[in-house]
C-alpha cells in the first residue's frame, strides 16, 4: 500500500494535503481491514469446528479452507490478505 500510494504521489503535479491524509487512512483502513476479515473467518472457523466432535478428522480441513477463504476475500477487496 505504501508503494502504490507513493508512485500515486510521485506522479502528481501538485500534492495536496488531503492527498497525503486519504493515502494514510487508506494505509490504516487496509491494515485493520484485513484484521477484521481475519477474525470474522476464524470465529466462523471456531464455530464450524465446534460441532465436529464426532468427526475429528475434518477440523483440519475446517480450519485450513477458512483462513484461506479469508486470504481470497480479502484479496478480492483489496485490503490486506496477509493480516487476513
Amino acid at each position: 500500500v505504501l508503494c502504490s500510494m507513493f508512485a500515486f504521489l510521485a506522479n502528481m503535479p501538485v500534492v495536496n494535503s488531503i492527498d497525503v491524509f486519504l493515502g494514510v487512512a487508506r494505509f490504516f483502513v487496509v491494515g485493520v481491514g484485513g484484521v477484521l476479515f481475519g477474525l470474522l473467518f476464524g470465529f466462523a472457523a471456531a464455530f464450524t469446528s465446534r460441532f465436529t466432535n464426532r468427526v475429528r478428522e475434518i477440523e483440519p480441513l475446517f480450519v485450513f479452507m477458512f483462513s484461506y477463504l479469508a486470504y481470497l476475500v480479502a484479496e478480492l477487496f483489496a485490503i490486506s490478505s496477509v493480516m487476513a
